[in-house]
């Protein structure tokens, strides 16, 4: 049903359907970009929050979807929200 959502949205369609279905769009992008980096869910805790690669795919999920900064830092175990949006903020 989300997937449906996905491709037509409507006024039918409310804030807590839409927020589940962005969510599970940006899941399916989080693990895209890790299985680039070669990287499982696992890996993110063996990295430092601030690790250049956290910040690459944090700046990709701010921009292709409206997840919020307190759910990305908390997938990415980027820390507090601040610290990722500032590290997105900074990179070059």
């Amino acid at each position: 049903m989300l997937d449906l959502i996905e491709l037509e949205r409507t006024e039918q369609h409310y804030g807590e359907e839409l927020l589940e279905s962005m969510e599970q769009e940006a899941q399916r992008l989080i693990a895209e970009m890790l299985k680039a980096t070669g990287w499982s869910e696992k890996d993110l805790g063996q990295h430092r929050k601030g690790d250049p690669q956290k910040v690459r795919i944090a700046a990709k999920l701010r921009k292709q979807t409206t997840v919020g900064w307190k759910w990305i830092a908390e997938k990415l175990l980027m820390g507090h929200w601040r610290s990722a949006a500032n590290a997105v903020r900074l990179q070059p």
